[in-house]
């Protein structure tokens, strides 16, 4: 099935293609208009003859639980269409850009991530309740809603593609995710609270938006392994200079090595609705980005993706 019978497709059920958003090994991502909604859509098509059995149960994983997580936090399936060969997932249209994308532009605040971490904890706190763990929450992985010059900005979690239900209380071994945000029991393939993981990932992931690098890095998987176990962040000095002490405790707090001195979502959220940081921060500027490692790390052309 060529460009032109899928658009014929979907033309039937109501969708028009506008162009490609992004690309993947087995599909691709439009940006597409309905029939029945003036805002737009994005359909993901995914090519299911040139996935083997196991990529097959992934991909209709994730949009079973795509399709019964139905939060503000969450990007939402509308509908799942079928061919013989492709299955066509339509979502939400994210005009906004992912958190990368943002960060590129200029430091962010305390107040800033202060934002971004209430959201993605209220999307958690749903997921976790529910028995479902994301297990690969990164920068890319989080997307805006909303352009930078609207005003309240709203991010979604995406992508799970490795998400899955868990019976709470229950350790596995997880190998799966992306080395920069595993925790320390992920990278000692030692049994693992999957849902204290997905904390451990917002941890890593504040302390990168207020810093401007990863807590740990390194050129190879052992690398990053040994610096998430043996090593410690810093949280003096640089930015942290203008974070409240509360803050920077609540991300530390999440950034513990063993799970059971971790927050967990709900936890977490009490925490960031409590600090009071909107009186300490009007006075602190905005900062223009300087170069660091994180700008070369997505430059780099090596893969450290851990397979499932």
């Amino acid at each position: 099935m060529d460009t032109i019978e899928m658009k014929l497709f979907l033309k039937k059920n109501g969708y028009s293609l506008n162009h490609t958003i992004g690309s993947g090994a087995y599909g691709t991502v439009w940006r597409a208009t309905s029939n029945q909604q003036t805002s737009p859509c994005a359909i993901k098509i995914v090519d299911m003859s040139r996935m083997c059995a196991k990529e097959r149960k992934l991909i209709e994983n994730e949009v079973e639980i795509l399709t019964s997580s139905r939060h503000p936090h969450i990007v939402r399936v509308y509908e799942v269409l079928r061919t013989k060969r492709f299955m066509y997932i339509v979502m939400e249209y994210l005009k906004g850009g992912d958190l990368i994308d943002r960060f590129e532009a200029k430091q962010m605040t305390e107040l800033e991530t202060a934002n971004i971490a209430l959201q993605l904890f209220s999307a958690l706190d749903f997921l976790h309740r529910h028995g479902i763990a994301h297990r690969d929450l990164k920068l890319e992985n989080i997307v805006y809603a909303t352009l930078p010059n609207e005003g309240t900005q709203v991010v979604k979690l995406v992508d799970f593609g490795f998400a899955h239900r868990f019976t709470l209380g229950k350790k596995v071994i997880q190998n799966c995710g992306t080395p920069y945000y595993m925790s320390p029991q992920v990278a000692n393939c030692e049994p693992c609270n999957p849902f204290q993981v997905d904390i451990w990932s917002v941890g890593i992931i504040l302390y990168t938006l207020i810093v401007g690098q990863f807590p740990f890095y390194g050129f190879t998987r052992r690398g990053v392994a040994h610096m998430v176990t043996k090593t410690h962040p810093k949280f003096s000095g640089g930015q942290w200079a203008d974070c409240t002490p509360q803050f920077k405790d609540m991300v530390a707090s999440l950034l513990r090595k063993a799970e059971e001195g971790r927050p967990n979502a709900s936890e977490a959220m009490k925490i960031l609705q409590e600090l009071n940081c909107e009186t300490h921060l009007q006075q602190v500027p905005e900062y223009t980005r300087k170069h660091s490692f994180f700008d070369n790390f997505f430059k780099r052309p090596f893969d450290l993706i851990l397979s499932q």
